[in-house]
């Protein structure tokens, strides 16, 4: 219900991006965090042996993506992504540093909370790995709102599933780990790397 309701204000376009963020802060965290029992927040952000190298890969990430989006445009149209960032999300260069900062420190970590330890503890599913499969599927499938307009059809059903395998990726990260530190600070670098690609837009790259 939570995606659905963020999906359709992501499609609809009616509320602006403060707005919007105010809402999901609400639906990906607060009501889930006040429906986990004894949550301990010092478990769900613990730092692992593993904390230094992931965050190390994900700075490495951020060039790999950026370096990806000049290779990419060769075949891949990005013509309809600042018609879209302005005109449905309501994203534009006068607002792009507010956005970029709360999508990099505030939205990595509510979906790693969200989609990475929420929804799996509320599955009850025996199997860990089906756990793992269903919620980053819901991850993928949270962002067909936000994709849409912005690419081909087939580029988007291409994003999604990538962002399905992301999702295990990430699930992953955190395997070792009691809580999802691991997969926000990488979910934080990636996103640092993708807002770099939306201002090389804005500037006419």
């Amino acid at each position: 219900l939570c995606i659905v309701v963020i999906a359709y204000f992501d499609l609809s376009g009616r509320v602006d991006y403060a707005t919007k963020s105010l809402l999901k802060i609400v639906l990906f965290g607060l009501i889930p965090f006040t429906l986990l029992r004894r949550p301990k927040v010092k478990a769900m952000l613990g730092v692992n042996q593993s904390t230094k190298r992931i965050l190390f890969v994900g700075i490495g990430m951020i060039l790999v993506i950026v370096l990806g989006f000049f290779i990419t445009k060769l075949f891949i149209s990005y013509d309809l992504v600042i018609d879209s960032l302005e005109n449905r999300l309501n994203v534009t260069l006068d607002n792009f540093l507010f956005v970029s900062l709360y999508i990099v420190l505030i939205n990595s970590g509510l979906e790693e909370f969200f989609f990475r330890h929420f929804i799996p503890l509320q599955l009850h599913i025996s199997s860990e790995w089906t756990n793992r499969l269903i919620s980053s599927l819901l991850f993928a499938i949270y962002h067909v709102a936000i994709l849409y307009g912005m690419f081909e059809l087939w580029v988007v059903l291409l994003m999604i599933l990538g962002l399905w395998i992301v999702g295990v990726f990430f699930s992953l990260l955190n395997q070792n780990a009691k809580g999802f530190l691991n997969s926000y600070l990488f979910h934080a670098c990636a996103n640092i790397g993708i807002n770099l690609v939306g201002l090389l837009l804005f500037l006419g790259y």
